[in-house]
């Protein structure tokens, strides 16, 4: 499982395969797989892209075409020519920060960005953030965001901040300080081709190491052939220097001139701080002292309130019980008194009412006496009788379905007539109903019985005369009855009668005719010639028109009976139930003759309600019957008030709750005497509105329970108490001669902070340029030995030569002054410096030599990791790297060159003295070295050059190479020499963290494509990867080596109907 930092998922927008999709990765491994073509490829081009910058960019795979990193974008006119790719990097559990690049496909340049939770970049360690930045962040109205819209998004946002890096350089700073890199790649251009070359090899684009020279620059940079070259380059400019030009080096001169002014600006700023500290002394004792009065005043205060407030609560106890007896008391005095005063009210209310109602009569109707409002009472009576009857009347109507019929007769000369028109009314509705039956009948062509059903059957057309006498007999049936009965006909043969009208009748006219049946004539009257139906020979036609007859016929019985049905319900009710309703024929025909207005009705009902002869007498008692209402209405109202204050007070006192006092806590007594508080306060008197005694009993105790409640104040107060005093103390100890006698112990609060701000200020200017002298001296690491206090003295102490402090008494005004005499002692001094110049000769051959040995030493442990058992590569192979010094060039004529150096004389570069008049006598240093290296070397080379002398890769050979478990050379399979230069890889990647001392974590990862083409390699690169720290992202067509809860796996596949363009990724998270 991979360390923090790692890599949480990768995303990418518009980008080619991979247009918008975020892929999260497994702590330890991560598989992508699907056919060729898909886009596999460029998860690691991405990657490297993100990290190393499009500068030294190279796809990883081999393809027919160069893949540039802008091609890598889908050309997409609606949302933009431009795409994504970015990193959630996880650097501690759910931490995250975000890497990423914006790629343009018009540009040639990509550009960096890092998101982080806060906007202060200039800091080396970001913030992290907690919600991981997705796809949907980058999108805004269906549209891609373009890098400075989403900048400005991001910025603008309560959570994540954001900064666009224009030079990798600066982007790349940002990740080794967030210890995300797992080499410095921002300082060394070497390092960044080189690590960019490593993960191009990890993801199978080959690295040439065949030749010494190219593993040595593979393993330690290209630079370093030439750094010592360089260096002794500049040590010869150094050495042919005039002692006259080394003497107007005056750096040191300036820099203990910069520190004098730094500290002279330190000792004036303290200067102010020692003076505000001291006004500011002065006054925070006035104010503690002033602090310290108030709250003596507001301790003592609280201890009267408390104690008042116990004997308020033990009084309103006992109030409390008091009240309720005298209430209960009350209320049975008051109670039979206010009972008999409303029956009283009650009666005499009931004479006003009558009376007034009575009163109100007479005035509207104009009365002049008793005897015409005794009248008008009748009336109304009776009246009251008769509404009494019309609603009962209607409303049994109104259920019987016949308001409406009963109302269409005339009742004004009695029941009986209506009587009468009732029953002939049935007669004639049942008469005309028989018929439409009977027609009803005829109409039925179905029923082999009508005369219709023959006549259509006979399917002949009729002459008038024969539809005429058909229609006549169109009620008969052609069928004889089964239980006939008196007065029955039916027509046996309707033929035998139609030819009755062939023989001559001389008894006819123009309406009609006269048919002989055996002595029997009829008169038949003729149907009109437009109204006959059965004089064609069309039996459809006549069917229709006969169930047009029909349906208009039944409509007709329809109606018949409903109109029969209600008469008869009429007739039923006018002679059985009607005068079960009193008044009820009266009340009908009265019912708009009713005269006595609404207003006067109402009132007179209520009269009439008692026996109103008997009260008549009242009416001359009126005054009086109104003066005893009123006097009566007064002490009742006073009554139910009282009655209803206490009973008020009975529901509502009990409710309030109140509390048993426990004894006086000894510490309130305690702080009682000490404050000459007693314990026992004057009896107050407790008077309370009756209306409102529950509530301003209730609000009292409130009050006072609360005062009780804040005695626990009282124990923070006396911690402030001895807090204040300590101060005081403190103040008047350590600083006792700042204060003068006659200081004002009043300080308002304002001018107090003022002082203290003041103060603050100063102290803050002070350190503030205490900090910047240790950070412009490079010293601030020791910032911590200084405390608090941040003692002049002991900043001179560090920051001045040893030599020039013995010389500093401890009065630091005497500190400047100082310096500048020993600036005059350095500027003397310099002009003998230039004798050390040929000291850094010995120590550049001297790091030379180091460096050789160095290099040599890493790759014996490289060789050394190759042989561990977990990096042992399939059919029982390892990786052999092997250094050999040569002959040609060995290290023993530096050993005697740096003999040789020690023994000059250090008076070589006398004022007296030049450089050229030496060398007059002795060779060059080119010469003088490569005389030194023929001397020492036991099979030198024709023509040295120095330049190859002084190059740390000429000392030695590498060999790398497969071998078997016997040790023999071996060519190795495709995934063999793959998994050997992934080791060489991880190897070098070890060899840079130790030779720079850096954290351990990083970002660190391999990406293994074509990973099945490597077979069991994979379990070595696997344990590799876990003993390293590593995150492997596999590539491959299938999924390769699977392993439970320990990786996840996406699947890839192109969309047929697009190019570059793949369905969303089906994944499989083994969760860990």
């Amino acid at each position: 499982m991979k360390n923090y930092p790692r890599i949480h998922s990768l995303g990418a927008v518009n980008i080619i395969h991979h247009q918008s999709f975020d892929y999260d990765f497994h702590p330890f491994r991560t598989d992508f797989t699907g056919d060729s073509g898909v886009g596999k490829s460029i998860i690691t081009d991405l990657i490297q892209l993100i990290i190393i910058g499009s500068t030294e960019y190279e796809s990883s795979t081999k393809g027919q075409d160069d893949r540039p990193f802008n091609t890598l974008v889908i050309e997409s006119k609606e949302k933009g020519d431009f795409g994504y790719a970015y990193l959630n990097v996880e650097v501690e559990y759910k931490k995250y920060l975000l890497i990423g690049c914006y790629i343009e496909r018009n540009s040639k340049k990509s550009q960096s960005f890092i998101i982080q939770s806060s906007l202060d970049f200039e800091k080396d360690q970001f913030e992290p953030f907690d919600k991981v930045i997705r796809v949907d962040d980058f999108e805004e109205n269906n549209k891609w965001l373009s890098l400075n819209d989403f900048d400005s998004k991001m910025n603008q946002s309560e959570n994540y901040g954001c900064k666009i890096y224009n030079v990798f350089r600066d982007f790349h700073q940002a990740l080794s300080n967030n210890n995300l890199l797992p080499i410095d790649i921002a300082n060394s251009k070497s390092n960044l081709k080189d690590y960019a070359k490593i993960l191009q090899a990890f993801a199978r684009k080959g690295i040439s190491i065949k030749g010494d020279v190219q593993l040595q620059e593979f393993l330690f940079g290209k630079d370093e052939q030439y750094f010592y070259y360089n260096e002794y380059q500049d040590t010869v400019k150094q050495l042919e220097d005039t002692v006259a030009l080394h003497r107007k080096n005056k750096k040191e001169i300036e820099t203990m001139k910069s520190k004098a002014a730094s500290l002279q600006t330190l000792y004036d700023l303290k200067k102010l701080k020692d003076a505000a500290e001291k006004e500011f002394i002065v006054i925070d004792w006035s104010y503690q002292k002033q602090l310290l009065k108030t709250l003596n005043v507001t301790i003592k205060n609280t201890l009267k309130n408390y104690f008042k407030a116990r004997s308020v609560i033990l009084n309103l106890n006992k109030l409390k019980t008091q009240k309720l007896k005298e209430c209960e008391i009350e209320i049975s005095e008051i109670q039979p008194q206010f009972d008999e005063l409303q029956l009283k009210f009650t009666d005499i209310k009931s004479r006003l009412e009558f009376v007034e109602n009575c009163n109100k009569i007479i005035s509207q109707l104009n009365l002049a006496s008793i005897v015409e409002l005794e009248h008008v009472l009748r009336n109304v009576a009776k009246e009251k009788r008769f509404k009494e009857s019309l609603v009962i009347l209607k409303r049994v109507l109104d259920q019987l379905n016949i308001l409406d019929l009963f109302a269409s007769f005339d009742y004004s000369e009695g029941l009986q007539p209506v009587l009468k028109k009732v029953e002939h009314r049935v007669d004639t509705i049942s008469k005309k109903l028989l018929l439409s039956r009977e027609l009803l009948k005829f109409n039925d062509f179905e029923n082999p019985e009508s005369l219709s059903y023959w006549i259509l059957e006979r399917n002949k057309p009729c002459t008038l005369k024969e539809e005429s006498v058909l229609r006549h007999f169109q009620t008969l049936k052609t069928i004889e009855p089964i239980f006939p009965k008196k007065g029955d006909k039916f027509i046996s043969n309707p033929e035998e009668i139609i030819n009755q009208l062939s023989k001559e009748d001389t008894n006819k006219d123009s309406e009609g005719l006269w048919l002989n049946l055996s002595g029997l004539k009829v008169y038949i009257k003729l149907i009109e010639k437009e109204k006959q139906i059965f004089n064609v020979n069309d039996n459809t036609k006549i069917k229709e028109h006969l169930l047009q007859s029909r349906s208009r016929l039944r409509i007709e019985v329809e109606n018949y009976e409903t109109k029969l049905n209600k008469l008869e319900v009429l007739q039923s009710f006018l002679i059985d139930d009607i005068l079960n309703i009193p008044d009820a024929i009266p009340a009908w025909i009265s019912q708009d003759q009713l005269t006595i207005p609404d207003e006067i009705y109402n009132v007179a009902l209520k009269v009439i309600e008692v026996d109103y002869k008997e009260k008549m007498v009242d009416i001359s008692l009126h005054e009086k019957i109104r003066s005893d209402h009123k006097s009566l209405g007064k002490k009742i109202s006073s009554l139910k008030t009282k009655l209803s204050n206490l009973r008020v007070i009975q529901q509502q006192l009990p409710t309030i709750e109140t509390v048993e006092l426990d004894l006086v806590d000894q510490h309130i007594l305690h702080c009682a005497e000490t404050f000459k508080v007693s314990e026992k306060p004057e009896e107050i008197r407790l008077v309370f509105d009756e209306k409102l005694f529950a509530l301003e009993f209730q609000k009292e105790y409130n009050f006072h329970k609360k005062v009780l409640e804040d005695i626990i104040s009282l124990s923070s107060w006396l911690d402030d108490k001895r807090s204040i005093e300590d101060r005081i103390l403190e103040i008047e100890t350590n600083y006792g001669e700042y204060i003068p006698r006659d200081a004002n112990p009043s300080v308002k609060e304002i001018d107090f902070n003022d002082s203290e701000k003041k103060h603050e200020n100063a102290k803050k200017k002070y350190s503030e340029q205490f900090k910047g002298i240790l950070i412009g001296n490079q010293i601030d690491e020791e910032i911590n030995q200084f405390g608090k206090d941040q003692n002049f003295l002991d900043l001179v102490r560090v920051l001045l030569p040893q030599e020039l402090f013995r010389d500093i008494s401890f009065d630091e005004s005497a500190v400047v002054p100082k310096i500048m005499e020993y600036l005059e002692k350095i500027n003397d001094a310099n002009a003998r410096i230039n004798q050390n110049k040929l000291i850094k000769i010995r120590d550049l051959l001297q790091k030379l030599q180091s460096k050789v040995n160095s290099q040599v030493s890493h790759c014996k442990r490289i060789n050394a990791f190759l042989k561990e058992d977990y990096a042992q590569i399939t059919s029982s192979n390892k990786a052999s790297l092997k250094s050999k010094l040569r002959d040609d060039i060995s290290l023993e004529w530096i050993s005697d060159f740096l003999t040789s150096l020690s023994q000059l004389e250090y008076g070589l570069f006398e004022r007296d003295n030049s450089l050229t008049s030496k060398l007059e006598e002795l060779p060059t240093l080119e010469e003088k070295i490569l005389l030194a290296y023929k001397e020492h070397s036991k099979a030198p080379m024709t023509n040295p050059k120095v330049k190859e002398l002084l190059n740390p890769y000429s000392y030695y050979t590498l060999d790398y190479k497969l071998v078997t478990q016997n040790g023999k050379k071996n060519s190795g399979s495709t995934g063999q020499t793959y998994t050997s230069l992934a080791l060489l890889c991880i190897a070098k990647l070890s060899l840079i963290k130790e030779k720079n001392n850096l954290d351990n974590r990083a970002l660190r990862f391999l990406s293994i494509d074509e990973a099945e083409g490597i077979g069991s390699n994979f379990d070595t690169l696997k344990d590799i990867a876990l003993e390293y720290d590593y995150q492997i992202i596999s590539l491959g067509i299938n999924p390769n080596k699977l392993s439970e809860s320990n990786q996840y796996i996406y699947r890839l596949s192109k969309r047929e109907d697009e190019e570059r363009i793949n369905h969303h990724p089906s994944v499989i998270l083994c969760e860990w």
